[in-house]
């Protein structure tokens, strides 16, 4: 993930940089599609929130 962030910020484009803020959660066996949506999102969010370019990974608490 870190790699990915890196290569994002390498972006220019004519208005500035990219950032990238991810919400990530594994995948389940058996868990609805729906679900496994609104678990990422909610963790989105949540990397939204504490600024540009962060990571937010299921039941962890620490940000990349």
């Amino acid at each position: 993930m870190e790699r990915l962030k890196e290569e994002m910020n390498a972006i220019r484009l004519s208005k500035g940089g990219v950032t990238c803020s991810v919400g990530v959660i594994p995948v389940e066996g058996g868990a609805a599609i729906d679900e496994l949506y609104r678990r990422a999102d909610r963790l989105l969010y949540e990397a939204k929130q504490k600024g540009k370019d962060q990571f937010v990974l299921s039941g962890r608490k620490d940000i990349c």
